[in-house]
């Protein structure tokens, strides 16, 4: 009942919405790209940046061969302390992600998927050398994917300069973006990420909250589930926009 009642207001949202734009630009992010059914696994002037989070070794093997087909390149952040290795920060950090993501409302079933992408590899040196010699960017999504707001100044810069050097050294030019860990980020670790020397940030937050113009919080839409076309078309309209207010303005009446 509760998906056919969103899908009743998606269309009435963008039916209102045709005739307007959105007001920026899409960027699109996913993690894994597979069947497993874990909840990582993902006309007019419209413009969409796709990017990618972790570095899952999918994104090489089913994402990277549609984007050369169609011409189309993205930018993948790495997690650089598990580049040939597998996702461990999910286990590590299960009853965090539960608690302050989830607000511990997510269903076991669905927790055991998120714990079962823990064994998901990422991707090798290799393989993030052959795309970026097509011309995919990569950037750092830190080096051991820690959560930035339970980490101390000197452990952030640490951390984020290690990635960081990692990445320029193995593919011998500038990292000069960045995208945080579970969308945690404030004011501070903005200015941490500016100091260290990139020139953008983004999270995977769609809040309406936060500024659009803003280069270290800019705002990215995903994983969301397209099942169909009409599901794919809402996310490029202005609706889209309506629909994340009005979710946020009533998660935030329960939460009083």
């Amino acid at each position: 009942m509760k998906a056919i009642i969103k899908g009743m207001l998606k269309r009435i949202l963008y039916i209102g919405g045709c005739c307007a734009l959105p007001k920026q630009i899409r960027i699109l992010f996913y993690h894994s790209v597979d069947n497993s059914g874990s909840p990582l696994s993902t006309q007019q002037k419209k413009l969409v940046l796709i990017t990618f989070d972790d570095g899952f070794k999918s994104t090489y093997l089913h994402a990277f061969p549609v984007l050369k087909k169609h011409g189309f390149i993205a930018t993948i952040f790495l997690t650089t302390d598990y580049i040939n290795g597998f996702a461990g920060w999910i286990k590590r950090d299960i009853n965090l992600i539960e608690d302050k993501i989830f607000n511990s409302s997510i269903s076991k079933k669905e927790l055991q998927k998120i714990t079962k992408a823990s064994n998901f590899p990422l991707l090798t040196w290799e393989e993030i050398k052959t795309m970026d010699d097509y011309g995919m960017e990569f950037g750092s999504h830190t080096s051991s994917h820690i959560w930035l707001g339970k980490t101390t100044t000197e452990e952030i810069m640490e951390d984020i300069l290690r990635s960081k050097s990692i990445i320029e050294e193995k593919l011998n030019k500038p990292a000069v973006f960045f995208s945080y860990p579970y969308s945690d980020y404030k004011s501070e670790t903005k200015e941490i990420v500016k100091d260290l020397g990139f020139r953008a940030a983004c999270g995977g937050d769609p809040r309406a909250d936060r500024s659009a113009n803003d280069l270290f919080g800019l705002k990215r839409t995903g994983p969301v589930p397209a099942e169909n076309f009409f599901e794919f078309k809402f996310i490029f309209s202005a609706a889209f926009d309506w629909y994340i207010g009005l979710v946020v303005r009533v998660k935030g009446m329960k939460c009083r």
